[in-house]
């Protein structure tokens, strides 16, 4: 019986939202965390205290992270606008015993939800019907789509 363990973390420029989602034999559960941290050693604190409550027990964890900043030189720097700090990514969360890490911004992870959404195709460069679709970034609200003037947030919590 294996329990794998997933931590999707969504650093914004205001606060910090986590989903902890635990899987073992076709069941799931989800834990949600939302708080503030304005350095990465405060989010390190904040994820090690999770970390060894959730998680601790899984035989394969996962981090996904999403950050409101940069990834530079192919995922080797990460930086946190609001932070005004660039870190190595293989040196983020460095003490917590993940499989698994992929970082990516949230412009990144706008696109991977742009790609997962149903649109209507366009042919011969017309744009049939009245669909239309806006991805609005860095409000400080997180990533979210509006289609067909209805909201669609991209984000967990």
């Amino acid at each position: 019986m294996v329990k794998v363990g997933l931590l999707a973390l969504d650093v914004g420029g205001s606060f910090v939202k986590v989903l902890v989602d635990l899987f073992e034999m076709g069941k799931e559960e989800k834990i949600f965390f939302k708080f503030h941290s304005s350095s990465f050693k405060e989010l390190e604190n904040d994820l090690e205290r999770i970390y060894s409550t959730c998680l601790q027990a899984c035989d394969y964890k996962i981090l996904v992270s999403s950050f409101a900043g940069r990834i530079l030189q192919n995922g080797e720097i990460v930086s946190i606008t609001k932070w005004r700090e660039v870190k190595r990514a293989k040196d983020i969360f460095k003490k917590l015993n993940f499989d698994k890490r992929i970082f990516k911004n949230d412009i990144e992870c706008a696109m991977v939800s742009l790609d997962n959404k149903k649109f209507k195709k366009i042919k011969k460069g017309k744009v049939s019907g009245d669909s239309k679709a806006l991805v609005y970034l860095g409000s400080g609200m997180g990533v979210a789509i509006s289609k067909d003037a209805k909201m669609d947030p991209s984000e967990f919590a």
